[in-house]
């Protein structure tokens, strides 16, 4: 592989993967001028016991997001220098989310709400795997 493109996959690495709902939700925000874009109804089955089940697109952001979720606690497994680093840059976007959902209306809702709680659990995760992962590389009890 040539030099670029390895430092651009070690760049990845590093990038807080939970960076990417929030982009996903301050473009939909932006581009519908406020946060009410997370209470449309994106679609409504007809369940069995007759009732309508009506998915917002809030919902479908925040199943995304556990997702996103997901893999980024996957990946807190490693105790390299650059999951250090990963973890010090989601602590951060998680600071930065809290101060949005505090001063901003487009992003006083439930929604982004569930996002920070996921980017909290995500930082926290993040530093307990890495913390006994590392005990048991050293050996210690």
């Amino acid at each position: 592989m040539h030099r670029p493109v390895i430092s651009a996959l070690a760049a990845l690495r590093v990038m807080p993967l939970m960076a990417l709902p929030l982009a996903v939700f301050v473009l939909c925000a932006t581009a519908q001028q406020g946060g009410e874009w997370t209470s449309g109804v994106a679609f409504a089955p007809a369940m069995m016991s007759g009732v309508q089940w009506q998915v917002s697109y809030g919902d479908i952001f925040v199943f995304g997001s556990l997702i996103v979720l997901f893999v980024e606690i996957m990946n807190a497994v490693n105790t390299d220098a650059r999951s250090i680093l990963n973890h010090g840059l989601s602590t951060l976007v998680a600071l930065v989310c809290v101060v949005l959902f505090v001063t901003t209306a487009s992003f006083t809702n439930s929604t982004f709400f569930m996002l920070i709680t996921m980017m909290l659990i995500d930082v926290i995760a993040g530093f307990v795997i890495t913390i006994v992962s590392a005990r048991r590389d050293f050996g210690t009890s």
